[in-house]
């Protein structure tokens, strides 16, 4: 069975800084150099999406 993501608000955590931001969804932080995010999975009431990768400042 294939996983669908739906495109939700997200939090973004940096693995190597430990920065963290809130995006209207994950195309917005690719598109605020977020680099190799995967997702961790769903929290708060909001169904917030939360995922990991590398900041645009550890990415370079």
């Amino acid at each position: 069975m294939e996983t669908v993501i739906i495109d939700v608000p997200c939090f973004v955590v940096c693995t190597d800084c430990g920065k963290s931001d809130s995006y209207a969804d994950r195309h917005a932080a690719r598109r605020d150099d977020w680099h190799e995010l995967s997702i961790d999975g769903v929290v708060g009431p909001a169904d917030q999406s939360e995922w990991y990768g590398l900041c645009p400042e550890c990415s370079r």
